[in-house]
Formats: C-alpha cells, sequence, structure tokens
C-alpha cells in the first residue's frame, strides 16, 4: 500500500548495480536481538548460493524492486534466475533467492521506507512509504486490525 510520493525511489541512481531492493528487516540486526534468525539464514543462503560466510544482512525483500533493465538484459538476469530456480529445488523463497544470488554484490540498498511490513511498526519508529503485506499477515485480516487500520475510504475507492 503506497502511504506517500514515490518521487524520491523512481529517481534512484543504481549506478553499477542491476538492480535497488530494500534489505529485508527481519535478518537485520539491530530487529534481529538474539541473531538466531540472522545466522540460521545466512548459514542456509551460504549453502544455497555455494558463497562462503553469505551474510543475510545483504538479502533483500522482494517486493519492491528497481532494475536497471540494460544491464539486467546484458547480464542475462532472466535466463540466469530461471536456471537457479530450475536447479535449485530446496530455494526457500525461490523468487527472492534466486534474485539474491543472481544480483550478488550487484544491488544497491534501498531505505526500509519503501518496503515495510507493519507488523514491524513496533520494533522502529519509521514513517514508510510502501507498507508492503508479506507473509501470513493481512490488512483485511481481523487479527492485525488492532496493529494497522485501514483508512475505509481508501478501501472502498481501490478497485481491489
Amino acid at each position: 500500500m503506497i502511504n506517500d510520493s514515490l518521487v524520491e525511489l523512481y529517481n534512484t541512481n543504481l549506478g553499477n548495480c542491476l538492480i535497488g531492493g530494500v534489505r529485508h528487516i527481519e535478518f537485520d540486526p539491530i530487529f534481529d536481538i538474539n541473531k538466531k534468525g540472522s545466522i540460521e539464514e545466512s548459514n542456509r543462503l551460504s549453502k544455497l548460493y555455494n558463497i562462503k560466510n553469505y551474510s543475510s544482512f545483504l538479502y533483500i525483500n522482494s517486493g519492491i524492486i528497481l532494475y536497471d533493465i540494460n544491464r539486467c538484459n546484458e547480464y542475462d538476469f532472466v535466463g540466469k534466475s530461471l536456471k537457479f530456480v530450475k536447479l535449485c529445488k530446496n530455494a526457500l523463497y525461490p523468487d527472492q533467492d534466486a534474485i539474491n544470488k543472481i544480483c550478488y554484490r550487484r544491488i544497491y540498498y534501498i531505505d526500509y521506507v519503501y518496503n515495510f511490513n507493519p507488523c514491524n511498526l513496533n520494533k522502529v519508529k519509521i514513517n514508510p512509504k510502501i507498507f508492503h503485506f508479506y507473509g501470513g499477515g493481512k490488512p483485511w485480516n481481523t487479527e492485525i486490525k488492532p496493529i494497522f487500520k485501514l483508512d475505509q475510504n481508501f478501501l472502498q475507492e481501490s478497485i481491489f
């Protein structure tokens, strides 16, 4: 859900990177206090990617991604991604795992405000520009309505 202007995001200069993306917040050491999740995820990704000591802090969520289409085409991003998904049947998040592997060290990191799950609002003071309802919690389910209330007018105007 868009909560603010995206002009700044649209004008982001990716430099020499293939893509721009937002780190998966749950793997950020600031939010993963006991480091258990980020250590387990780093181990999983190191094995999957065959990259020694891969840090899950580098891992982006695939909800919001900026693509440099020309660079991605030159790099055969789509072909490499499809090959990865076909060969890596044990990928936990096939799209994200492929994107993060293919673009390793070619990712421009974008601020959390552009891909923020409202379930994390109690963990950090942030003014999200894009709310991304990944995982099980959706705003139209009653169990998270106290955490995040949608403007009923917004819902009525939505084509969805």
